[in-house]
């Protein structure tokens, strides 16, 4: 149980989180897929805290994992860092890496604290209106295109494959072929759908492209206006996938998107932990 003066998760110091971190990851990444679950709960009861705790632990150090590759002298610096401020700095590297760069310098220098740096962040990103689609680190996105071409294709009985992508989701693809609809809508408007994260297709042309709009934060707020914006494509020949990452939300999604009948639209609901770079195999999903 956390003492007086601690964290209410419990962790406080980076030796703490850290060590812990370590132990779980080696643990929970050699489980099988099944156990994964159970080894979250297991360990979450021996030390104290919920297994969502543990969650943004291993998140905050896959974080540092993927800084080492880029810059290894702070992602080094930032092991002596508290918990509370390598999370926030991870989320703000999400949606813009140079500057949690420089807000995770400030912080080493004693320039600001966690509370000034977490004030900051939430003020950066009401000001770059980052909502509902949320920029994932390249491997994280690379991870989240793969699921959903794999799970899609095995709804549909159909080998799918991305044949465009955001630049978000930029590693997903080589030798993208932009969509002559997107072309047009650009050339002639100034505009593009800019919620569609992917586009999948088999090469066989009696079929249509599916446009992937993917929203990794608040569903339930933009669940309808990103179903309009599929249900639109669907009269230039496109089929409409939404994905998010809440399971226990899709009985209510497949209710919203057959509103928009006869548009051909569904939905696809991933396991959260691949948002932490820990994805399982288990979604839910229905087209």
């Amino acid at each position: 149980m956390p003492k007086q003066g601690e964290r209410d998760d419990g962790i406080v110091g980076a030796e703490n989180w850290l060590k812990l971190a370590d132990e779980i990851f080696s643990t929970f990444s050699q489980a099988p897929h099944g156990a994964k679950e159970t080894v979250l709960a297991s360990a979450a009861a021996k030390h104290g805290v919920s297994p969502q705790t543990l969650r943004r632990l291993l998140a905050a150090r896959q974080f540092l994992d993927r800084l080492l590759q880029t810059e290894p002298g702070l992602a080094q610096a930032l092991r002596t860092s508290s918990f509370a401020a390598v999370e926030v700095i991870a989320r703000w590297a999400r949606w813009d890496r140079l500057a949690a760069a420089d807000a995770a310098r400030k912080l080493l220098a004693e320039k600001t604290s966690v509370r000034q740096l977490a004030t900051a962040e939430q003020t950066a990103r009401k000001h770059k209106g980052n909502t509902g689609i949320q920029r994932l680190p390249m491997d994280v996105a690379l991870q989240a295109a793969t699921t959903i071409t794999r799970e899609v294709s095995a709804l549909l009985g159909r080998q799918l494959h991305v044949t465009w992508a955001s630049h978000a989701y930029r590693t997903a693809v080589t030798g993208a072929r932009e969509p002559s609809m997107f072309v047009h809508l650009r050339e002639q408007f100034g505009i593009g759908p800019s919620g569609v994260a992917l586009v999948l297709d088999d090469d066989q042309f009696t079929r249509g492209e599916i446009a992937v709009a993917i929203l990794t934060r608040h569903p339930k707020v933009h669940a309808f206006s990103t179903l309009s914006m599929l249900a639109g494509l669907g009269h230039q020949g496109f089929g409409g996938l939404l994905v998010c990452f809440e399971p226990k939300l899709i009985s209510w999604l497949q209710g919203l998107a057959r509103a928009f009948s006869p548009a051909q639209v569904g939905v696809l609901a991933l396991d959260p932990d691949i948002l932490l770079g820990l994805g399982s195999e288990e979604n839910g999903g229905g087209l």
